[in-house]
Order: C-alpha cells, then structure tokens, then sequence
C-alpha cells in the first residue's frame, strides 16, 4: 500500500511509515487502533473523577442546550468518550487531509448508519469517500457501540449508552472544542467512571453469589466441605471415584447463579475429557466426590472457580458458579 501522507509504497501491515514517520491505519490494523484508544481509556485505574462537568452552551445543534448533560453521569461518559476518540482519530486520520469538514461530516454519518445497522447507508458512505480509513473506523466504532449497547457501554454494565452524546463528543474532539474537556481530562474521566462502574458491579455480583451459596446452604441434601464448596447428589452412581491427578469424561453444564448458561456439553452434544488437575479448584475437588455414573450439582464459590479475574466476557469477576455434572469414566 501507499502511505497517505508521503505517498511511497510501504508493507500492507505497517503502522507508521518507514520514510515519513506517518501513522497509517489499514483493514488489518484498523480495529486494532480502535480498541487500543478504549484499552487506554480503561486500563489506568483512576482514584476519583477528575472532571465534573457543568452544564452550558454548545456550538453543535445536535444535542439541544436544555438537554445538555444537565451533571448526567451517563450523558458525560458518552461525550467525553467520543471527544477523546475525535481527538485521536483526527490525529491518526485526519491531520493531512484538505477537505477536512467534509470528511468529519461523512464520518459522523457513518457511526450514526453503522450504530443504526442501516448497511445500505453504510455502502453509500464507503462509495462517496472511496472506503476512506476515517470511514471504515467510523463504521467499526459504530458497529462494536451497537454491540456492546446490551451488555453496557464499552462493555461494561452499569454504564448506559447514549448515542447522541457521543456523537456529539465526537464533533466537538475534531473541532478541538475543549468547553467541557480537553483530551487529557476526557481520559481521565472515562478512566475514573469505567472504574467506578466496574468495581460497583463486581462488588453486586460477588454479594449475590455469596447470599445464593449462604441461602444454598440451608437446602436439604446440600452438602458444604471445609472449602466453601457445597454439592448436591442427583443420580448416585456405583463405580469409581477419581483423583486429582486422574482424567475424566463428563457431561455438564456451567449457570451463573442467576440461571445463565455459559457453556454446556450437552447443547455441544458430546461430553467433554480433561485431566482433573488442570481445571478450576471447584471442579478438582468436587470431581473427586463423585463415583462414575453418579451425577452431582456443585456449588462453588468464586475463590475455587475464576476468582477476582473472571473467564471471559461469559464468567464476570467474584462469580460463583453452578455446575451439573455427570462423570461418565475416569481414563
């Protein structure tokens, strides 16, 4: 490919030219840029917000002035993460470019026609800015803001989208509007509020897994070890039981304590082998209670399952988890 700012061919995956110095962005690194530029607004653990936003007077029609923040946690997060990534990619993209206003108007169509899923736009947009590097990052933003809406903005619950808002952070970042932010303060308050939001949730989630296993507890026929893990026979079974160095062939299927699936075997429709030491501390321990044939439900606290790190976007941090097992053979 040709670097946009020198013009001389360069390798198809760099990222900053070879001659020039320029930042390049192309279809392989690109989305890479963009979780980079939320990876370091979510990394740094900040202690306190850094920014209180006042409520005022916008150049933008977007947004009308007597809906503006109004001191909205949620309607400040948007706006400050769009205006720090309009600062960004008008620095990595943008900074070249001659027709400038007309490329950050076509490139807030584009995040609003992605957000929307409206591809027909999204098509018409790439044709006129002949698939524009601005335009593509456009589009992925919009496309991951619109998948992540469910879960939380960026991801995170507890922190709510509001698409407007950051739209209009977008705007104001590549005009370099700095009314309410500039890049260092916008950073920083996403940092302290992604935080803030993170830790409220996983302090919920980890008092209702240990009111769920104190409740459990209580249960008739639920048995709790000197670990903290509880178990429940379902069927009994009458062959062997493993060790912890023994391996296994199970059935089962994994539930958040709110009844979430997260992984099953028996959706999969075959049982799964693995050796009994290479699994989560719930697992060793409970498997080793069990006779081949029998099929248990094991209860178990975060501190033997994935502890203060969770697994994935499936298992949040401080889970407990819910198994049903059936132990088919030991190997």
């Amino acid at each position: 490919m040709k670097c946009s700012n020198c013009g001389k061919e360069i390798a198809n995956d760099s990222i900053f030219c070879e001659y020039c110095g320029a930042k390049l962005v192309n279809k392989k690194n690109r989305k890479a840029l963009w979780i980079s530029i939320i990876a370091v607004v979510c990394c740094a653990i900040i202690g306190g917000v850094v920014c209180v936003l006042p409520s005022g007077k916008k150049a933008e029609q977007v947004v009308e002035q007597e809906e503006f923040f109004q001191k909205k946690t949620n309607d400040s997060i948007n706006y400050a993460l769009g205006y720090l990534n309009g600062q960004q990619i008008k620095r990595y993209y943008l900074a070249n470019e001659d027709n400038l206003d007309e490329l950050v108007s076509e490139f807030i169509n584009a995040l609003e026609d992605a957000y929307y899923d409206d591809s027909n736009a999204v098509d018409e947009v790439k044709e006129r800015t002949n698939n524009h590097p601005a335009i593509e990052m456009a589009i992925s933003i919009g496309n991951t803001i619109r998948e992540q809406e469910s879960v939380g903005l960026l991801g995170v619950p507890g922190l709510k989208t509001k698409f407007k808002y950051i739209k209009q952070g977008f705007l104001d970042g590549f005009q370099n509007n700095t009314e309410f932010f500039d890049e260092s303060t916008a950073g920083a308050y996403v940092n302290a509020m992604v935080s803030n939001a993170k830790a409220k949730n996983e302090a919920r989630i980890k008092k209702e897994g240990e009111d769920f296993l104190r409740k459990n507890a209580l249960r008739s026929g639920v048995i709790t070890t000197q670990s903290g893990l509880q178990y429940e026979e379902i069927v009994k079974g009458y062959g062997s039981k493993p060790k912890a160095t023994s391996a296994v062939r199970v059935h089962y299927e994994g539930t958040l304590v709110d009844g979430t699936v997260f992984d099953s075997s028996y959706e999969r429709g075959e049982p799964i082998e693995f050796p009994l030491n290479g699994v989560i501390k719930g697992w060793t321990e409970g498997l080793q209670l069990m006779s081949v044939g029998s099929k248990y439900k094991l209860y178990i606290p975060y501190q033997l399952a994935y502890g203060e790190q969770g697994a994935g976007n499936a298992i949040p941090p401080y889970s407990a988890l819910i198994f049903t097992v059936e132990l088919l053979a030991i190997k």
